[in-house]
């Protein structure tokens, strides 16, 4: 069994929900100076990632059981999960690109909340 499969939701519902929060906090800073200052940040964050798993042999869950702290490389995980969301967001919401193949998918859209609930003629019918 794959355990991480029973918390993917839960961990995606309180990323939007942080992402959110703190999008609102800080104004959309993340984007104030542009795409390239946009990727820059994302790259700060691999940056980060990469030289503490280098202490560990390329394992990224040995470095993360090696490193405790709250705001450890977790947070740099997380920051860099939330910050890509809010790069693909903005891509979206600004018609640069459009929602994944599989995500197009009448259920997953469903899923998520975003179709309507007016019926089609079949189901009026």
């Amino acid at each position: 069994m794959f355990k991480y499969r029973t918390v993917i939701e839960a961990l995606a519902r309180a990323s939007a929900f942080v992402i959110q929060r703190k999008d609102a906090d800080y104004g959309g800073s993340w984007q104030k100076r542009g795409g390239a200052a946009a990727y820059a940040m994302l790259v700060r964050k691999w940056d980060r990632l990469e030289i503490a798993v280098a202490k560990h042999n390329g394992d990224i869950f040995a470095a993360l059981e090696a490193d405790q702290r709250p705001e450890g490389l977790i947070d740099d995980i997380r920051d860099l999960r939330n910050y890509l969301s809010l790069v693909e967001a903005k891509a979206f919401a600004d018609n640069i690109t459009t929602f994944p193949k599989e995500l197009t998918d009448g259920e997953v859209l469903d899923c998520v909340g975003l179709i309507t609930a007016e019926p089609t003629a079949v189901e009026a019918a």
